[in-house]
């Protein structure tokens, strides 16, 4: 299993519009085969940045992943992003 973080600054202004589409995007993006889960946190310091935490059964799930209603809203909320996500494949650090 892999994490795909992203981190999404809101052009200033639009914060409560990126917000309210994230969710919607939760919502939309969790059914999509090969997904796990997904988590979106606000930033409690910088109103503006957003973490969207997805977990992925791996990779290749990821990158072959189609969901047209999905990429249809992303598509529409790009330009609210204040310049281009940040994002990485994770994997889980053991601690045992």
């Amino acid at each position: 299993m892999i994490a795909r973080h992203y981190i999404i600054h809101a052009r200033q202004g639009e914060e409560k519009s990126v917000k309210a589409g994230l969710v919607e995007l939760v919502e939309l993006a969790r059914s999509t085969p090969g997904c796990r889960g997904i988590d979106l946190l606000h930033d409690l310091d910088n109103g503006c940045r957003f973490f969207f935490l997805e977990t992925w059964e791996s990779v290749e799930a990821h990158k072959s992943a189609v969901n047209p209603d999905a990429s249809a809203l992303l598509a529409r909320l790009i330009p609210l992003f204040d310049g281009r996500p940040e994002a990485a494949y994770c994997g889980k650090v053991s601690t045992a």
